[in-house]
């Protein structure tokens, strides 16, 4: 063959195109369905939209809320703790707090308006509100019909194969089938069946009238259900690593009703955190309000019984009696005061908590150990406390977290009773060094006069309990002002807002451009099944991988279906065509099997069935050798058919006459009007073309003309007459088999295998007609690439 395979590698592509041309319109309909459907889609989907706020998490914890034991002791509240905000976005996202949010909200009950029999949320745009008796099962996630029967009354109509008859109280639904119900019920008067109230909107109490065409219709939504999803819709991102700036976001098809989540959201976490930390605040209060009173009160005592004493007694306005001895007594009791005091305060931290089983509550705020030490263990007893008790809420005893922080709390117990026991005995022992001490000086002063050490005692009592009194006044005074100017730890940066200009779902660029794609892919598709499973012959590939069965050439296709039909002319009218340098190309394959000095050449040209190209081949073909100066007959050897090649014909001077006896084989032979071409028509069909084909008759019509022609063309029979076939080809030298692309179907390719291996035909070769050429590489085989004076035109 005169061309490699190389120059056909774009021909896969070039059925591809091949295929969409000759199809256009079906893609062309497809492509506006497809289009059509995908904006329909996008039209008729619900819009999803996206929220974004912003929500700064303070980066220490401040106030009394969390307020260490070391702080308690000495009412103050201003220490700061740093924030975990994994912990903190956890917190926000909590159950309770979507639960708040949702009854805030209401959004326990969906409204909706239904026009043109597409349903919309409406949320707060809805003419009435529902109220719901939790005591009493619902009727959830089912459309509930509300009609305004009159001013003061209502309809309410529920029809669904399927529903869910859900407890509030119990959190539990049982599936309820072919459900139909209706009621009338007046305007704020609660139905007891349904447990449902009707009431309108204060906006449109005055003027409401229902509108023609437009239903009004609720769900009532589960809460624990409600609130899950809402807990898996917020996302909660911080802005980047280590800091405290919080992106929240959620997606909603009803824009206000997601904005309104998000901020009352971001309001409810931050009015927890100062609730609690006033809650707090308050018990401190209280705490030292309660000491203060009793301080009042054993102040006043104590200047009673100064006053008293001075005045039963009379005792004048002296100078005291002083001494060394007297001091030393002073600084001995004031020693032992202390160490009174040290040895009471050690005694009762020891007995509130270590021996108080209720070790973890609230410690006094007036309660100062006066240890460092104690201070410490103290201040982590009650932050561990503190810790359980916040995660005894969220799980069970057993969870490992909770075993894990009562040991630590187990541990600080006893490092704190081991510190205390130690300190208490050392008090003792020094309190009795002490005591013996103050009694030697007690001896040595007996001479002072009794009534003078009273008053004495009396006034130092007295300045204690002052003393006492003021610290509690000014404790009371910082424990009010940090209550009064307890703030938020917690801020919103950015309220709720849309994301981006329009909707993030349905994706309309995406699903135009899938819409379109699924209808180009599907006529693909179509085509490509069909002719599957047809099996028909759609390129030169399929050829070569079906058949060893050399392929001589490809006949191009011919655009000009008119021009097509005359095919007899074609190579000579248009000369510059691909098909008619097909047909010179075919010739050139021709010659390099059959030398030009062997004469005469008989080719024969046969097909397995009509219309693949036969007669047009076998046509052209000769005028393609006449063209060259090659005295040529073309021999139309089908008697089936009854055509004539050319009008202007003679029908009386056919093969078909010659095989009646009316004439000789001289007659049958007729000028084509082309110069070196005569043409053999076939004429009438006959009866049994068999038996002449086989005739001693027609070998020595082949006998004659072989002596008249350098080349003869037989247009043989078709392929399913097989005996007419074989017949003709003991004849020929050359056999030329047709197949048509989209006409021949690969299993007429067994039929010539068979033969083949039966050694009943021979000097095969196949030829492809009806090709066409798209890619660059395809034409330059032919030189047929465009240029402004194309040498071919592709007609």
């Amino acid at each position: 063959m005169g061309q490699s395979n190389k120059q056909f590698d774009g021909l896969d592509i070039g059925y591809l195109l091949n295929i969409l041309l000759k199809y256009w319109y079906i893609f062309v309909l497809c492509a506006c369905i497809g289009i059509a459907a995908g904006y329909y889609k996008v039209k008729t989907s619900l819009k999803i939209y996206q929220f974004k706020a912003s929500l700064l998490i303070g980066q220490k914890i401040t106030g009394s809320k969390y307020a260490s034991g070391d702080e308690l002791l000495n009412a103050r509240m201003d220490k700061h703790e740093i924030r975990n905000v994994e912990d903190e976005m956890g917190i926000i996202t909590a159950l309770d707090n979507i639960r708040t949010v949702i009854a805030k909200n209401e959004l326990g009950v969906s409204y909706f308006i239904e026009k043109n029999l597409r349903p919309e949320e409406v949320y707060t745009r809805a003419p009435y509100l529902i109220e719901v008796d939790s005591s009493k099962k619902q009727y959830i996630g089912t459309p509930i019909f509300v009609e305004f029967i009159s001013e003061n009354e209502v309809k309410l109509s529920i029809e669904a194969e399927e529903s869910k008859y859900y407890s509030y109280l119990l959190d539990e639904s049982e599936d309820v089938y072919n459900l139909k119900l209706s009621k009338k019920i007046s305007l704020d008067q609660l139905e007891p069946t349904l447990g449902i109230k009707v009431r309108l909107r204060e906006s449109y109490k005055d003027d409401f009238k229902p509108k023609k065409g437009i239903k009004h219709f609720f769900k009532l939504n589960p809460v624990g259900g409600l609130a899950k999803s809402y807990q898996d819709g917020v996302s909660i991102k911080p802005t980047a690593k280590e800091t405290n700036l919080l992106i929240l976001t959620l997606e909603g098809a009803v824009p206000q009703k997601q904005i309104d989540f998000l901020d009352t959201l971001m309001a409810v976490y931050i009015n927890n955190d100062l609730v609690q930390k006033n809650e707090q605040g308050k018990l401190t209060l209280d705490f030292i309000n309660k000491e203060l009173a009793q301080a009042e009160k054993e102040l006043r005592q104590a200047e009673g019984a100064l006053e008293t004493y001075k005045s039963q007694k009379a005792i004048p306005d002296i100078e005291r009696m002083t001494s060394i001895e007297s001091t030393n007594l002073e600084t001995l009791k004031q020693e032992k005061k202390q160490l009174e005091a040290r040895l009471l305060n050690f005694q009762n931290i020891y007995t509130y908590f270590i021996q108080n089983r209720n070790s973890d509550a609230l410690v006094p705020t007036n309660y100062d150990s006066g240890d460092f030490t104690v201070n410490t263990l103290i201040s982590s007893l009650v932050q561990k406390n503190q810790a359980r008790a916040s995660l005894i809420q969220k799980v069970k005893e057993s969870h490992p977290s909770v075993i894990s922080i009562n040991a630590e709390i187990t541990n600080i117990k006893g490092a704190l009773k081991d510190y205390l026991e130690n300190n208490i005995n050392t008090a003792r022992s020094k309190l009795n060094e002490v005591n013996k001490a103050g009694n030697k000086a007690y001896d040595k002063i007996t001479t002072i006069p009794q009534d003078y050490r009273r008053i004495e005692d009396l006034e130092r009592d007295f300045k204690f309990k002052k003393t006492q009194y003021e610290k509690l006044l000014e404790k009371q005074s910082e424990a009010r002002i940090r209550l009064a100017t307890n703030i938020p730890d917690n801020r919103v940066i950015d309220t709720t807002r849309m994301a981006g200009k329009g909707p993030v779902a349905p994706n309309s660029k995406l699903i135009l451009l899938v819409a379109l794609f699924i209808s180009l892919a599907m006529p693909f598709v179509a085509i490509f099944a069909v002719k599957y499973l047809q099996g028909k012959i759609s390129n030169k590939e399929d050829l070569l991988r079906n058949t060893d069965i050399p392929l001589l050439a490809t006949i191009a296709h011919v655009k000009n279906k008119k021009k097509a039909k005359q095919a007899f002319p074609m190579v000579i009218e248009t000369p510059r065509s691909v098909a008619a340098e097909s047909f010179r190309l075919l010739k050139i394959e021709i010659d390099a099997l059959l030398k030009p000095t062997q004469k005469p050449r008989i080719i024969g040209v046969g097909s397995s069935i009509n219309r693949e190209g036969k007669t047009f081949c076998a046509s052209n073909l000769s005028c393609t050798f006449a063209q060259q100066g090659i005295k040529t007959l073309l021999l139309d050897a089908d008697l089936y058919k009854g055509e004539n090649l050319l009008p202007n014909l003679d029908p009386s001077k056919s093969l078909s006459e010659y095989a009646l006896g009316k004439i000789t084989v001289y007659d049958t032979i007729q000028p084509s009007g082309i110069d070196h071409l005569d043409i053999i028509s076939s004429g009438a069909p006959l009866n049994n073309p068999s038996i002449f084909l086989q005739s001693q008759h027609f070998a020595y019509l082949i006998e004659e003309i072989t002596s008249l022609y350098e080349v003869i063309i037989i247009d043989s029979p078709p392929l399913g007459f097989v005996s007419d076939f074989l017949v003709v080809e003991k004849y020929t030298h050359l056999n030329l088999f047709m197949m048509r692309v989209e006409r021949s179907l690969i299993k007429y390719l067994d039929n010539l295998h068979e033969l083949k291996e039966k050694k009943m035909l021979d000097n095969l070769y196949l030829v492809l007609n009806d090709m066409q050429y798209h890619s660059p590489q395809q034409l330059s085989a032919f030189g047929l690439i465009k240029r402004k004076n194309p040498y071919y035109h592709n007609q």
